[in-house]
């Protein structure tokens, strides 16, 4: 495994809650869900969502070699130690839900003859199989929170609110009791990385043959170009990523949110989000 490229930049916030890393023959991308929180948990972070973030890269890193291919072990065990530094560092009780800091994850490894991945939430791989270039990851109920998120600004600006940061005030019911369903291991919620007890048992890791072909990781940050923005189909963003520097396409990015600063054309609930890619070379 070779990594090719990366980028990883922040959004419309000061911190960075993205990060990426590899170890070994395994690399990941971790994307922290914005914190809903009036007060933060953690204090001497940027944010609680980068405190999370922060840990968990950093676990990765140390680690990802020992467990190699067993990904699920490797999560299970920095979900355990996360866990525990949380409850060490913590400033306050919580009091709601929604207000734990959690995560998205990306993780693969390229073993001899597979390649290994696991998802939480969405975070994407993009690469070739003998079915042609497949994206992964994406939780069906996740994105059907976001759909009904996305719906009710929409609403909004039918009634005449303009404003992305007026919107999203009036919106944080809707916002906070979508982040309420992550980890909450009933049917109707969804799996993120964080560190809820019962999480690690959403955890799946899958296999696919391994093609001598590039592998793009990318937050949901940076597959606004393909779901949001539409001006890339899965295929079409790796054969860019593999063709011009990331650099550009990251510029591309940031010109269509920068025409658009309060998502009217493009409807999303903030006008740019941290975005990382990593392409790799299996």
């Amino acid at each position: 495994m070779h990594i090719t490229q990366h980028i990883c930049k922040p959004g419309s916030a000061k911190a960075n809650e993205d990060a990426w890393g590899h170890a070994g023959n395994t690399v990941w991308v971790l994307d922290g869900a914005t914190g809903l929180s009036d007060s933060p948990l953690i204090d001497t972070a940027p944010s609680d969502p980068a405190w999370l973030v922060d840990q968990f890269n950093t676990y990765f890193t140390q680690h990802a070699f020992t467990f190699g291919e067993n990904l699920t072990g490797l999560v299970t065990a920095a979900i355990g130690h996360v866990r525990t530094q949380f409850e060490t560092i913590k400033c306050r009780e919580v009091a709601h839900s929604y207000e734990l800091p959690v995560a998205t994850l990306i993780m693969v490894h390229a073993g001899p003859q597979l390649l290994t991945w696991l998802s939480l939430s969405d975070s994407y791989l993009i690469t070739q199989t003998d079915n042609g270039t497949q994206m992964f990851g994406g939780d069906p109920v996740h994105e059907a929170i976001d759909a009904h998120s996305i719906s009710e600004l929409i609403r909004l600006r039918s009634e005449g609110v303009r404003s992305l940061t007026e919107a999203r005030q009036r919106l944080m019911p809707t916002i906070r009791a979508g982040r309420e369903r992550a980890n909450n291991n009933k049917a109707d919620g969804y799996s993120a990385l964080g560190i809820e007890t019962g999480i690690e048992a959403a955890l799946t890791q899958h296999s696919l043959p391994r093609q001598h072909s590039p592998a793009l990781l990318i937050s949901d940050g940076f597959s606004r170009l393909i779901d949001t923005f539409h001006t890339h189909t899965a295929a079409t963003l790796l054969n860019a990523a593999t063709e011009q520097p990331l650099e550009a396409l990251y510029t591309q990015l940031r010109e269509i949110e920068d025409n658009d600063p309060e998502g009217i054309t493009y409807p999303r609930l903030k006008k740019s989000d941290d975005a990382t890619a990593v392409l790799v070379t299996l």
